[in-house]
């Protein structure tokens, strides 16, 4: 595997830039794997009146593979679909992009965005954007997407705390801090994991916990929460005990999900190693 390095990347603090086909392949397997999680059969959180939408803007959209999906949704035939990322590479060609009526844009959700776009969408969607936007990032990106959406219109996010916990942690309560260090600290494989990613992550400044964060960043923002649902994201053997939201199997994701997670380690060690920055878990 290629050792492309994160600063090849437009945003420089992105640190999961691996392989553009490398990426791809993790971006899409992760899609699918969140979506099978959250097990939504409404596509849209049910706040959101399908009938009502014209206009759909996928932010920060990596592989274009929610804007891809929804294009497929036989409700969404009418809309007029748009997707935009900081840069284009890892969207699927012009003629695949043609064909759903999805419009493709450069981006940065950090700075605004074209001036006739103001106001017109009715729903914007991002995701996966923990290790992409520090908190000024965040603050900035919220503001720039309140600007595109049409009066009444809805922000869908979908996030992580990026942390990992073993079979037997407990886990904090929903509206319960992570106690972040303790999760960095130890000798055993989850403390190792955390400490080479959740450590790099802060290292750049990005926001670890967002699930309780996030609710002061969007008030501060000017939005309000219609709905909010939190899940726990199974890896590996844990896929096979662990159900979806409405208690289906997510077995088949024994493989890929820990996949994922060898994917970002592999390649955040290697290019750790290339620069001598690779240390020796907490604990150790």
């Amino acid at each position: 595997m290629s050792d492309a390095l994160p600063t090849t990347h437009p945003n420089p603090g992105y640190f999961l830039d691996i392989t553009i086909p490398t990426e791809v392949k993790r971006l899409s397997e992760q899609y699918l794997f969140v979506k099978a999680v959250f097990d939504n059969p409404n596509f849209f959180p049910s706040a959101i009146d399908q009938t009502k939408v014209r206009r759909v803007l996928d932010v920060a959209a990596g592989t274009a593979a929610w804007s891809l999906d929804l294009a497929d949704q036989p409700f969404a035939s009418s809309y007029e679909l748009f997707a935009s990322d900081i840069t284009l590479s890892k969207f699927p060609s012009a003629d695949v992009l043609k064909r759903a009526g999805i419009t493709p844009f450069v981006q940065d959700v950090t700075q605004p965005f074209p001036e006739e776009m103001k106001g017109t969408f009715d729903v914007v969607h991002a995701s996966a954007l923990v290790v992409a936007l520090t908190t000024d990032g965040w603050n900035s990106m919220l503001r720039n997407v309140y600007k595109v959406l049409a009066p009444g219109g809805y922000l869908i996010l979908t996030e992580s705390d990026f942390l990992l916990y073993g079979a037997s942690d407990t886990l904090p309560p929903d509206g319960v801090a992570h106690d972040v260090q303790t999760c960095m600290d130890g000798s055993n494989a989850i403390h190792a994991m955390n400490n080479i990613l959740v450590g790099l992550a802060l290292e750049r400044g990005f926001v670890i916990g967002l699930s309780i964060l996030l609710r002061d960043m969007l008030s501060d923002a000017s939005y309000s929460i219609l709905s909010r649902q939190r899940a726990l994201c199974p890896l590996g053997g844990r896929s096979e005990t662990v159900k979806s939201v409405r208690g289906n199997s997510l077995s088949r994701f024994r493989k890929s999900s820990f996949g994922n997670l060898y994917t970002q380690l592999d390649g955040v060690t290697r290019w750790l190693l290339e620069k001598l920055e690779l240390e020796a878990p907490r604990g150790v």
